[in-house]
């Protein structure tokens, strides 16, 4: 994980839900990892925490973006890259005080709007109790969006290289 990528190339290494490890030049950063071990997981973390090295950078984020949100994205211009939450949220998960994201539906309209140069979802595959189809939101994005807006369901630790376009 320690190879250089030029200027407007970035890799990213998915570790369940919306945990990555993004490298772009000389600079690794950790982002919203969830290391801890937890008998209700359905994946064990990829990488124990305690073994995690030459990052430079942890970033934690989980606001629940939700449209809302969608006049501050604009303001940054154009944007490259989206790693949106699907598994929702609902009156099963407010009874047992889990907030829950944005639907796969809520996410793919917000991918929509926004338009990136790649989307990919997240925190659909740790917890049985509280996950989404991933393919649902790709086949949605695809047949509202016209195949407009790439996307990505990611493998743990597949590393996923965005090249941003020189257009």
């Amino acid at each position: 994980m320690d190879q250089y990528y030029e200027a407007g190339t970035a890799a990213l290494w998915w570790l369940g839900q919306m945990g990555l490890i993004l490298r772009s030049g000389h600079t690794t950063l950790c982002v919203d990892y969830y290391a801890t071990p937890d008998d209700a997981r359905q994946t064990r973390p990829p990488i124990p925490a305690d073994a995690l090295q030459g990052i430079d950078a942890f970033l934690g984020t989980h606001n629940h973006l939700n449209h809302s949100m969608l006049p501050k994205l604009r303001a940054f211009g154009p944007i490259d890259l989206e790693l949106l939450p699907i598994n929702g949220r609902d009156a099963v998960r407010y009874r047992r005080n889990c907030i829950g994201n944005m639907t796969w539906q809520e996410a793919a309209d917000l991918a929509g709007e926004v338009a990136p140069g790649l989307v990919i979802p997240g925190h659909w595959d740790m917890f049985a109790d509280n996950s989404a189809d991933p393919q649902a939101f790709v086949d949605y994005l695809d047949i509202k969006y016209q195949g407009r807006i790439p996307s990505r369901i990611p493998r743990v630790l597949d590393k996923i290289l965005y090249k941003k376009s020189s257009t």
